[in-house]
C-alpha cells in the first residue's frame, strides 16, 4: 500500500447523513463540517434542472486518465463544483475545479476570459517567484474532460486551500478580527489587486469574501485530519426526477486548522489568497450588467462606463473589513451590504445609484455621460433621475452617511478609527473610476498601514 496515500473514502453504506448548517449554533465547537448553504447543485425544482450542466461526480472518480482521483466535495457555484483530489503523479492533494458544461462552452465562444487569464498567470507563477501572485490561489493545470456522451468540461487544478471569509465568519460569530487582522487582510488583497492590474491589466470582477479563502501553515495534515475524522456526507432524501446514479454529495470546505475549537479567531496573523477569476476581464471594456454581485457592484456597471481596476477597489470597500466591538460580538462590516443593498436583496439600479449618491453625499459626475452606454437608461440631461427616484437609508436618526453608518454599527470603535476607516472607504468610494486610488496607493494610505 502506497505509505502516501490519504486516508480511504468510506463506503456509500457508511457514509454519515447530517442536515444543513442552518442550524449550526455560534461556537466554533459545534462546526459540523459540512456546507453552510442548505442548498446544493443539484437541489432544484425539476424545471431547473434541465439547465443545469454541472458534471455529475462521484467519489472516486478520476480525472485526465485516472491521475486525479476525486476524494470530497469542497464546494459549488452557478458554473460549477470544486473537489479535494489526490494527484497520484505528485502524491500531493490538489482542488479540482470542474466548470459545468454551458460555462465550458461560453470560455470556448469566448464570452469568458477565465481559462486565458489562468493560463497566464500559470506561466507567470512558473518564471517568477512574486509576491502579488501569493496572493491568489496557485494554479497547477488546466485540461478538458469529456464525458462518453463528448459533453465537454473544462478543469482547472489549484492548490487546496481552506475557509474562505464567509464561513469563517459564520462558523465562529462570537469571535471577532481584531482590527490589526482586518488590515492585514485588506493590505494582502492589495498587493494582488495591485499585480493583476499592473502586470496583466486585467480586472478581478468577483471580489467577495466567499472568493478570499485561507491558506493554512499545515495543509497537508489538516486534510489527512479530515479525511479521518469526517467522512464524505451525502444528502439523504433523493427526489424521483433526479437522473439515476447521481449522489448528492454536501460541499466539506476544509478548515484552517486542526482543531477548530480551540482556535481564538482574535488577533491572529491570517494568510488569503484570492480564487475564481470566471468573471476577470481585461480592463478598458464596458462589463455586463450583472457583473459582480449587487452589493459589492460599482456605478460603472450600471452605467454602461469602460470598467478598470477601479472597478475592484470599490468593491474591495464593500467587502473585507471585520471588526471585533468591545462587547466581544463578531461584527462583520460589508459596506456594500450595510449601505447598498435593500434587505431582499434585490433593487432596482436607479434606486441603487441613488442610495449610492445617498450615502456618499455627492451626484454622479456629468462627465462620466459621454462614455456610459446605459446613461439615459436612468438619468436625465441635468444628471437627475428620470423616475424621480431617492435613496432611503436611515441609520438611528442619521439619514444614510458612510460615517453614519460605521458610528451606528460600531459604536465602541476609538474615534481615531472610525475617522481613519472613513477616510480609507471615501477614497475608494468615488463614484468617477478615474478619482479612486490604485491599489498600491492605497497600500499607503495612513489608516490601512497602521496596525
Amino acid at each position: 500500500m502506497d505509505p502516501d496515500a490519504p486516508p480511504l473514502s468510506p463506503a456509500p453504506s457508511e457514509t454519515r447523513f447530517s442536515e444543513p448548517l442552518s442550524s449550526l449554533n455560534s461556537q466554533a465547537t459545534d462546526y459540523q463540517h459540512q456546507s453552510l448553504d442548505p442548498l446544493e447543485e443539484f437541489d432544484r425544482p425539476r424545471c431547473a434542472l434541465k439547465r443545469l450542466s454541472h458534471l455529475h461526480v462521484l467519489v472516486g472518480d478520476g480525472f485526465k486518465k485516472g491521475r486525479y482521483v476525486i476524494l470530497r466535495k469542497l464546494g459549488h457555484g452557478s458554473f460549477g463544483t470544486v473537489w479535494l483530489a489526490r494527484d497520484k503523479k505528485s502524491k500531493t492533494f490538489v482542488a479540482l475545479k470542474i466548470l459545468s458544461s454551458a460555462a465550458t462552452k461560453k470560455i470556448h465562444e469566448g464570452e469568458s476570459e477565465e481559462m486565458m487569464v489562468v493560463d497566464r498567470m500559470i506561466e507567470r507563477q512558473g518564471q517568477q517567484d512574486s509576491q502579488w501572485l501569493r496572493r491568489f490561489g496557485r494554479f497547477l493545470e488546466l485540461f478538458d474532460h469529456r464525458t462518453q456522451d463528448d459533453v465537454r468540461h473544462a478543469c482547472i487544478v489549484m492548490e487546496p486551500l481552506a475557509w474562505d471569509l464567509y464561513v469563517l465568519e459564520q462558523v465562529t460569530p462570537a469571535r471577532g478580527f481584531s482590527l490589526r487582522t482586518c488590515k492585514s487582510i485588506v493590505r494582502q488583497i492589495l498587493v494582488g489587486l495591485d499585480g493583476l492590474h499592473q502586470e496583466m491589466n486585467t480586472v478581478y470582477a468577483d471580489l467577495k469574501p466567499n472568493n478570499i479563502l485561507i491558506r493554512p501553515e499545515q495543509m497537508e495534515s489538516i486534510i489527512r485530519a479530515e479525511l479521518l475524522d469526517n467522512p464524505t456526507l451525502t444528502k439523504r432524501n433523493r427526489p424521483h426526477y433526479l437522473p439515476k446514479g447521481l449522489i448528492r454529495y454536501w460541499s466539506q470546505p476544509i478548515p484552517p486548522w486542526l482543531d477548530v475549537s480551540k482556535h481564538i479567531v482574535g488577533d491572529i496573523g491570517l494568510e488569503v489568497a484570492l480564487v475564481d477569476l470566471g468573471h476577470a476581464r481585461q480592463a478598458g471594456e464596458v462589463f455586463p450588467e450583472k457583473t459582480q454581485h449587487l452589493c459589492y457592484r460599482a456605478p460603472e456597471v450600471y452605467l454602461g462606463y469602460p470598467c478598470t481596476g477601479a472597478l475592484d477597489i470599490w468593491a474591495l470597500a464593500c467587502t473585507t473589513t471585520m471588526c471585533s466591538r468591545t462587547c466581544d460580538q463578531t461584527f462583520w462590516f460589508v459596506t456594500g451590504g450595510t449601505l447598498f443593498e435593500d434587505r431582499l436583496g434585490f433593487i432596482e439600479p436607479e434606486t441603487q445609484l441613488a442610495n449610492i449618491v445617498e450615502v456618499l453625499g455627492t451626484n454622479i459626475p456629468i462627465e462620466m455621460k459621454n462614455r456610459s452606454q446605459h446613461w439615459d437608461r436612468y438619468i436625465d440631461e441635468e444628471g437627475g433621475y428620470l423616475h424621480g427616484n431617492s435613496g432611503d437609508f436611515i441609520y438611528e436618526g442619521q439619514k444614510g452617511t458612510l460615517k453614519g453608518a460605521i458610528v451606528h454599527f460600531m459604536p465602541d470603535l476609538p474615534s481615531a478609527e472610525v475617522n481613519g476607516w472613513t477616510a480609507f472607504l471615501s477614497r475608494c468610494l468615488q463614484i468617477q473610476p478615474e478619482n479612486r486610488p490604485t491599489a498600491a496607493e492605497l497600500l499607503q494610505d495612513p489608516w490601512i498601514s497602521e496596525d
